[in-house]
Formats: C-alpha cells, sequence, structure tokens
C-alpha cells in the first residue's frame, strides 16, 4: 500500500553523524556496508509473517536499495538502541519516496516508527522535496500510529497493483503458509491461465495433499491477483465465470481453495513487482 502524505515543514538540515533519540542511547544514523547482514536479518525477523514473503539476502537489498539511482548508501537510516543494536531502518529516494520500513518485533515499534520518520522528512525536506509517498504495511497499528503522531493523514492511501514474476511460486507458497484453510484432504490442484505473461506457464499445479480426484480451476492473471489480494471474491468470481472450476462437483472445494489463496496482511512481494 502506498500512502502520500504533505509533510508539515518543522525539520530542517539532516544526519551529522550519529544523532541522539529522543530515549537515552538511541541513535539514528546512516548506514553503511557493514550494516548490510544485520538489516537482512532484521527484514527476514519483521515480515516473516506477512503474505508472499520470501527471505531477502545481502545481495538483494543491495540490488534492490543501494543500486537504485535515487537512494544509494545515504538513503537507508539505521536507529540502534544502547546496546548499539540495529532496531529498525527506513529507505529513502530522493524522489520522494519512502521504500521500505522495517522494525525490530521485540523493539518498542512506534517509537521507533516515529523516530525513523522523522529522519526521512529531514532527508526529504532538506532535499526540496515536498511531498511524500511512503510504503508501509497496511494493516501495521504501530506505523499508523506513527505516522498520525507525526502529522500525516487527511489523503487516502494508493492500492497498488501487483504483477507476479513467478506465479506459479507465488501461488504455491501462499497455499503452504495458509494450509490451515484449505479444505481437508485435498487432492491436487492444478490452474490454468487463459492469458499467461511470457514467463508464466499456462498450467501449473500444486501439489496434493491427499491421494484424489484432479480438481482444477481456470482463470485470468489479473483475475487470480484480484483474488489473491482481495479486491474479487472467489464467489463473485465464480458466478461471473471469471473463475472456472471442474468438475463442477468439486465448486465448493475449488472456493475454499481461493479462499486460501488470499493474501494475509499483504504488503511485500519479493516475486512480483508494483504496476
Amino acid at each position: 500500500m502506498a500512502k502520500v502524505y504533505q509533510p508539515q515543514e518543522r525539520f530542517s538540515g539532516g544526519l551529522e553523524g550519529h544523532r541522539q533519540g529522543d530515549r537515552v542511547g538511541v541513535t539514528v544514523h546512516r548506514a553503511d556496508d557493514t550494516h548490510l547482514p544485520v538489516l537482512v536479518d532484521l527484514f527476514n525477523s519483521a515480515f516473516a509473517g506477512y503474505g508472499g514473503f520470501a527471505e531477502r539476502s545481502v545481495e538483494d537489498f543491495r540490488w534492490r536499495h543501494l543500486d537504485r539511482p535515487d537512494v544509494g548508501t545515504e538513503g537507508v537510516i539505521v536507529v540502534e538502541d544502547a546496546r548499539q543494536r540495529v532496531i529498525g531502518y527506513v529507505v529513502v529516494g530522493t524522489s520522494g519516496t519512502i521504500w521500505e520500513f522495517a522494525i525490530d518485533p521485540d523493539s518498542d515499534r512506534r517509537e521507533v516508527a516515529s523516530l525513523l520518520i522523522a529522519e526521512a522528512e529531514r532527508h526529504l525536506i532538506g532535499r526540496g522535496i515536498d511531498e511524500i509517498v511512503l510504503h508501509a504495511p497496511v494493516d501495521d497499528l504501530d506505523m499508523s500510529a506513527a505516522l498520525r503522531m507525526a502529522g500525516y493523514g487527511g489523503r487516502p492511501a494508493i492500492q497498488q497493483f501487483l504483477s507476479f514474476l513467478d506465479l506459479p511460486g507465488v501461488v504455491e507458497r501462499v497455499l503452504v503458509k495458509h494450509e490451515d484453510a484449505w479444505p481437508s484432504g485435498l487432492g491436487p490442484v492444478e490452474f490454468v491461465i487463459k492469458n499467461p505473461r511470457p514467463w508464466h506457464p499456462e498450467r501449473f499445479s500444486v501439489p496434493a495433499r491427499a491421494n484424489l480426484p484432479f480438481l482444477t480451476i481456470s482463470t485470468s492473471v489479473e483475475d487470480l491477483i484480484e483474488v489473491m489480494v482481495g479486491s474479487l471474491s472467489p464467489g463473485r468470481a465464480a458466478v461471473g465465470r471469471r473463475v472456472r472450476i471442474t468438475p463442477v462437483s468439486k465448486t465448493a472445494t475449488g472456493l475454499k481453495v481461493l479462499n486460501a489463496l488470499r493474501l494475509r496482511n499483504p504488503f511485500f512481494f519479493t516475486l512480483a513487482d508494483v504496476i
């Protein structure tokens, strides 16, 4: 979810070395190469429970952020506690985009979020930016509270569209993660995609959990993604023939599979482009 805000112009300048946070012993400063393994571990622990999650590597972080033209090392800001343990970071682009937050789940998340938001504002306002597009988990209550405390609000969130680079991989990952929502004794499920992208197969299967007859779900890339992100209900998709389930006798089971595919906390997708 991207959120567009007008920052209050109450900050000036930027980081000069280490800056002390409001709480004694907490510091805010730029990241450097030595921080990368720690930042990757922090990301992996912070977002492990989100839909579409896949572990990040140092190489991926470097490509995704440090090599981004509007970020570089200047745009990665970290918060450390009194023990010099990194408990949060933010990635800020001079285009006016706050690309990513990650906060230690065991920290005072609201305080850390507030520090990161304030420093991201300093970074951007000091570069003449007057509008910020912020990427944050839609259901993160600590982040939402910190944003309200910082004076943000008044603009609706922008739901972005996703194009999965590895559609079969994402489907299988989500179904495995949400296995508790599967119908009991589910046999093999085959997805038939009517309009696959050049990099998507026309057919792919999810491994069976029981020795039962095949179930086929036929749909388009767009309709499947709408079901996954929750903007299209499986029942409505079936009634409108945007999704076909065969054999017809397995329709109820197919709808349960589609419900299990719905992404919980759909924020981060390693295997997707946001378009």
